[in-house]
Protein backbone atom coordinates (compact mmCIF):
# COMPACT_ATOMS: atom_id res chain seq x y z
CA UNK A 1 0.00 0.00 0.00
CA UNK A 2 1.38 3.36 -0.96
CA UNK A 3 1.89 6.13 1.58
CA UNK A 4 -0.68 8.34 -0.14
CA UNK A 5 -3.33 5.61 -0.08
CA UNK A 6 -2.49 4.75 3.53
CA UNK A 7 -2.73 8.43 4.48
CA UNK A 8 -6.17 8.74 2.85
CA UNK A 9 -7.38 5.57 4.57
CA UNK A 10 -6.20 6.85 7.95
CA UNK A 11 -7.80 10.25 7.31
CA UNK A 12 -11.10 8.58 6.42
CA UNK A 13 -10.97 6.38 9.51
CA UNK A 14 -9.83 8.96 12.08
CA UNK A 15 -10.65 12.33 10.49
CA UNK A 16 -8.27 15.02 9.37
CA UNK A 17 -7.94 16.74 12.73
CA UNK A 18 -10.09 19.69 11.65
CA UNK A 19 -12.98 18.38 13.74
CA UNK A 20 -10.83 18.31 16.85
CA UNK A 21 -9.32 21.73 16.16
CA UNK A 22 -12.74 23.31 15.59
CA UNK A 23 -14.13 21.76 18.78
CA UNK A 24 -11.09 22.96 20.72
CA UNK A 25 -11.39 26.55 19.47
CA UNK A 26 -15.14 26.66 20.12
CA UNK A 27 -14.64 25.25 23.61
CA UNK A 28 -11.89 27.76 24.38
CA UNK A 29 -13.80 30.85 23.25
CA UNK A 30 -16.98 29.74 24.99
CA UNK A 31 -15.09 29.05 28.22
CA UNK A 32 -13.52 32.51 28.21
CA UNK A 33 -16.92 34.20 27.91
CA UNK A 34 -18.56 31.90 30.43
CA UNK A 35 -15.73 32.16 32.96
CA UNK A 36 -15.77 35.96 32.86
CA UNK A 37 -19.54 35.88 33.46
CA UNK A 38 -19.17 33.45 36.38
CA UNK A 39 -16.36 35.51 37.90
CA UNK A 40 -18.46 38.68 37.80
CA UNK A 41 -21.54 36.95 39.25
CA UNK A 42 -19.63 35.36 42.14
CA UNK A 43 -17.90 38.67 42.82
CA UNK A 44 -21.26 40.50 42.94
CA UNK A 45 -22.97 37.87 45.12
CA UNK A 46 -20.15 37.24 47.61
CA UNK A 47 -18.08 40.40 47.25
CA UNK A 48 -14.90 38.35 47.57
CA UNK A 49 -12.29 38.64 44.83
CA UNK A 50 -10.41 35.50 45.93
CA UNK A 51 -13.58 33.38 45.99
CA UNK A 52 -14.59 34.65 42.56
CA UNK A 53 -11.17 33.88 41.11
CA UNK A 54 -11.02 30.41 42.65
CA UNK A 55 -14.50 29.52 41.46
CA UNK A 56 -13.87 30.84 37.95
CA UNK A 57 -10.58 28.92 37.62
CA UNK A 58 -12.04 25.63 38.82
CA UNK A 59 -15.15 26.01 36.69
CA UNK A 60 -13.10 26.86 33.59
CA UNK A 61 -10.98 23.72 33.78
CA UNK A 62 -13.86 21.32 34.46
CA UNK A 63 -16.33 22.76 31.99
CA UNK A 64 -13.75 23.20 29.24
CA UNK A 65 -13.15 19.46 29.19
CA UNK A 66 -16.84 18.65 29.37
CA UNK A 67 -17.70 20.99 26.50
CA UNK A 68 -14.86 19.70 24.30
CA UNK A 69 -15.96 16.08 24.55
CA UNK A 70 -19.62 17.04 24.22
CA UNK A 71 -18.86 18.91 20.99
CA UNK A 72 -16.89 15.98 19.56
CA UNK A 73 -19.75 13.66 20.40
CA UNK A 74 -22.28 15.83 18.63
CA UNK A 75 -20.07 16.26 15.57
CA UNK A 76 -19.64 12.51 15.31
CA UNK A 77 -23.35 11.83 15.78
CA UNK A 78 -24.39 14.36 13.17
CA UNK A 79 -21.84 12.99 10.72
CA UNK A 80 -23.14 9.44 11.23
CA UNK A 81 -26.75 10.55 10.69
CA UNK A 82 -25.97 12.30 7.41
CA UNK A 83 -24.03 9.29 6.13
CA UNK A 84 -26.86 6.87 6.84
CA UNK A 85 -29.53 9.05 5.21
CA UNK A 86 -27.86 9.30 1.82
CA UNK A 87 -29.77 7.54 -1.01
CA UNK A 88 -26.65 5.94 -2.51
Amino acid sequence: MSYKRHSKDMEKKYGSGKRHRKAFIKALTWRVLSTITSFILVLIVFGNLQAAGSYAALEAVIKFGLYYFHELGWQGKLKDETETNTPY
